[in-house]
């Protein structure tokens, strides 16, 4: 049977980086404070990049790594919640400027599982055989959702783009193992992100987060999908070498680790200190940044741990093909 395995990684982020004394002396809360409840040092943000830049920007730092051309793309998958349009979308533009003229794609929308929820749909597409090389990204522009008067919100985001190549093998090692993909749609009045369809003042009502909710959900529902899915295929978290959770906030990736038991603690890879969160880009920019310092190597087995609006949860669970 035919399998699907990610034999590459790329990210990009933006070049301008805003640290805690600005967000301090804008929106007057101690550097302290920012560091304390976030645990969020640095953070990009875009000057004029548009989703679909920061999506080709990624694509192409793959493409330096890859053997594989840009003409051997079957399909494009962006997981974003920050579309440059509702239409077209924007795989369409990312495939126009990176010249993948055999490829064909579409915008998954998830909020930040947008990505977890794009890799299990591409390992399906690979595993059945409509596709043997599908390209997999997470992009946002979190900096352009921000309210002017909602501190709590600004003090998390950041901006970024990460992508991941999945293949077809006919070979059993190293291999994406299985996902498991849930909603919980019970909160839909804790986070949005408002559209011009439904907002009557767009220019200042952008994105609500009930922040204390969310993190209670957050942590809850990701140990309770982490262990479900552990559960059903009869493993244990110490069968991973890495564990890559959304990167929402330092102490909810904390708490988590610490209520899946002292083996996971070590086994999860944190990047937020110095991107912030960047929505549904930040488990593939922490996935290609682990890969290229050689913390993940070929041969270890990772979860992905996907969480967002909605609420979207999503578990992936691959062996790295990567050399």
């Amino acid at each position: 049977m035919r399998k699907a395995r990610i034999t590459d990684v790329g990210h990009y982020l933006p070049e301008r980086v805003v640290g805690n004394d600005e967000l301090s002396a804008r929106y007057g809360i101690s550097v302290e404070d920012i560091v304390k409840k976030t645990g969020i040092k640095t953070r990009r943000y875009v000057e004029d990049e548009s989703t679909a830049d920061l999506v080709t920007l990624a694509c192409r730092d793959l493409f330096s790594r890859s053997s594989v051309a840009v003409d051997e793309i079957d399909c494009v998958i962006v997981g974003t919640l920050t579309p440059d349009h509702f239409f077209p979308s924007t795989a369409v533009s990312s495939i126009n400027r990176l010249g993948a003229k055999n490829a064909w794609g579409f915008d998954l929308s998830a909020a930040c599982s947008g990505f977890t929820y794009g890799l299990t749909v591409a390992a399906g597409m690979v595993e059945q055989g409509s596709a043997r090389s599908v390209i997999v990204c997470g992009a946002d522009r979190m900096s352009k959702t921000l309210n002017s008067f909602d501190y709590r919100t600004a003090l998390l985001f950041g901006d970024g783009a990460g992508v991941v190549l999945v293949q077809a093998t006919d070979e059993n090692s190293n291999v994406i193992n299985g996902s498991k993909n849930s909603v919980v749609a019970d909160n839909l009045d804790d986070v949005f992100y408002k559209t011009p369809f439904s907002s009557t003042d767009w220019a200042s009502e952008k994105f609500e987060l009930e922040g204390g909710r969310v993190y209670r959900a957050g942590v809850g529902l990701t140990i309770r999908e982490v262990q479900a899915y552990l559960q059903s295929r009869k493993l244990k978290i110490d069968d991973f070498s890495h564990i890559i959770p959304h990167q929402s906030n330092l102490n909810m990736i904390r708490e988590t680790a610490a209520g899946l038991g002292p083996e996971a603690v070590d086994r999860f890879g944190v990047n937020i200190r110095d991107v912030g969160n960047t929505g549904g880009a930040s488990i593939p920019i922490c996935l290609s940044q682990f890969v290229k310092n050689g913390q993940i190597e070929q041969g270890d087995r990772v979860m992905l741990a996907g969480f967002g609006a909605g609420y979207t949860i999503s578990i992936i669970d691959f062996t790295s093909a990567i050399a």
